[in-house]
């Protein structure tokens, strides 16, 4: 029977999980850029379901610095950001907008999307919207 280092099994168990991670990262992203990616775009008539405004805002990421041996926060600046859910063939799907555009639309409001349907989820990408 052979005796194993207790550090060496447990460096092949992160490079287990390491791997499994990854591998599972590529499959994900293959299957996005294969449902995504060269689509025709279509252009309809959506409507808006639900507006969301988020202010700018600082976050802090905390990065090691190896000359301290400690980690440091860093700020990260967010400005403010405009979203609307429009519904569009029965789909729900989001997109950033303007502020211009999120002032001019409001709830129940019809707007112009441009927008794909997925290959294989069938989910609605808008691409763009326009107001009617």
């Amino acid at each position: 029977m052979k005796n194993y280092n207790k550090g060496d099994v447990m460096f092949k168990v992160f490079l287990t999980i390491v791997s499994v991670c990854t591998l599972i990262l590529i499959v994900f992203l293959s299957f996005h850029w294969a449902d995504s990616l060269f689509l025709t775009s279509q252009q309809s008539f959506g409507e808006v379901v639900n507006k969301k405004f988020v202010p700018e805002h600082v976050t802090n990421i905390l990065i090691y610095n190896s000359a301290l041996k400690t980690s440091l926060a860093q700020p990260v600046y967010h400005d403010d950001k405009w979203s609307l859910k429009v519904k569009v063939r029965g789909k729900i799907s989001s997109i950033s907008v303007s502020e211009d555009l999120f002032n001019s639309v409001s709830k129940s409001s019809i707007v112009e999307v441009k927008y794909t349907i997925g290959r294989f989820s069938k989910n609605i990408y808008l691409i763009s919207i326009f107001r009617r």
